[in-house]
């Protein structure tokens, strides 16, 4: 069956048409507000990988399409593809930069209950307490000491009356005592956890 020349523009029009169709729809669904939050995780990532690589089999059909026709077609055509290619390429990367900001937000939550729960930790599974009661003493892990002179309290602060460290929490004692950073202090406690 032959064609004649304005059929294969209606034709390729309508390839246009169902391809802002198409964009649109992954648009729409995307930007869902359902589908960020009822969602897992893994399950948010995997509806991001699918809709990237569909939207990439649908940049190569156009391509693919682009380099057949390209002789034949006026500019007009080739304009139009050109700025179907640039909007399913910029959306490509919507999804990308949405995926990433999840993944960094997931990791902030992780890094925050880390962070709590390494303050937690009780300073009196930290050091050998010698004297019982409250507060509860031991000696001086941060200065040379040979009395019990640390003394932790029941909320968890802590204070020594030998070299006048003090602090509120694990994190704060293992950065003194170690003399390390803050990262440092917490995958140190992470073991303790």
């Amino acid at each position: 069956m032959n064609l004649t020349s304005k059929q294969v523009k209606e034709l390729r029009w309508k390839n246009i048409e169902n391809t802002r169709k198409i964009i649109k729809e992954f648009k729409d669904d995307f930007l869902s507000s359902e589908i960020n939050k009822k969602w897992s995780k893994v399950i948010r990532e995997n509806y991001l990988d699918s809709r990237i690589k569909s939207l990439t089999n649908l940049s190569k059909k156009i391509l693919e399409s682009l380099k057949e026709y390209k002789k034949t077609e006026p500019p007009e055509w080739l304009f139009k593809i050109t700025v179907e290619m640039c909007g399913i390429k910029e959306f490509i990367n919507k999804i990308k930069k949405h995926k990433n900001e999840l993944m960094m937000k997931e990791e902030d939550e992780k890094s925050k209950e880390l962070i709590k729960h390494c303050r937690d930790i009780q300073i009196n599974t930290l050091v050998k307490i010698i004297k019982f009661g409250d507060p509860e003493f031991a000696i001086c892990p941060i200065h040379k000491d040979t009395d019990p002179s640390f003394a932790i309290y029941s909320d968890n602060t802590w204070y020594c009356f030998g070299c006048k460290a003090h602090g509120s929490n694990a994190i704060d004692f293992i950065m003194q005592r170690d003399k390390i950073p803050f990262n440092e202090a917490i995958k140190i406690l992470k073991e303790h956890i």
